[in-house]
């Protein structure tokens, strides 16, 4: 029997799947398969995660729609005045629209909820703390740039976004072959993704 490289892959990534099942072993991959995989009698290169995946079709729908809402946005900023206004930490001159994010996290957000419907490998209440996380790290995002919050409510609201998150199972267990006692396995998630946010607060 004659095999190609590409088969004898799947092959393998096959029974690495059922010895992690049988084991319990979780094992995240950045490469999917595409929907076909379920029908083909022929396993192949052709199976992995392309331009057929309704996955990458998503990718592709957030960005055009990013690009479409922005001038609507820019335009209601303009109309209503919402301007980021200027001081000693910003470096950008004239009026600059304060809800360019807004498109970005709408089309996200939305495209996210058409991801979980259409693609039968996504448990959606498994990404449901992501989703509500980042929901509440928008909303506030907004209030915030309206009202320009206190940096202990900000705080606070971080606190729980990251709690949900953390609490959900998405933490730091280990950092190579060391265990993280549990404690120190929640700080550094904690850490970790509130440094992560207020970075990109900063830049931003």
């Amino acid at each position: 029997i004659k095999l190609r490289e590409d088969n004898i892959l799947f092959m393998l990534s096959n029974k690495l799947k059922d010895i992690c099942n049988k084991y319990g072993i979780f094992i995240m991959s950045a490469t999917q398969l595409n929907g076909d995989y379920q029908t083909s009698e022929t396993p192949d290169q052709n199976l992995l995660r392309g331009a057929k995946s309704i996955a990458d079709k998503i990718d592709f729908g957030a960005i055009l729609l990013s690009v479409i809402s922005m001038p609507i946005i820019i335009n209601f900023c303009k109309k209503f005045s919402l301007y980021d206004s200027q001081n000693a930490r910003k470096i950008h001159s004239g009026n600059i629209p304060r809800l360019g994010g807004v498109g970005i996290a709408i089309s996200f957000f939305l495209m996210s909820f058409l991801c979980v419907i259409f693609e039968k490998n996504i448990d959606m209440f498994t990404n449901l703390p992501l989703l509500i996380a980042a929901f509440i790290i928008f909303g506030f995002g907004i209030v915030d740039d309206l009202l320009e919050l206190p940096a202990y409510v900000k705080l606070l609201v971080q606190l729980v976004a990251v709690s949900l998150v953390s609490f959900s199972g998405y933490r730091f267990t280990q950092i190579f072959a060391w265990k993280l006692p549990t404690i120190l396995s929640f700080l550094l998630t904690f850490g970790w993704i509130l440094g992560v946010i207020n970075a990109y607060n900063l830049i931003d």
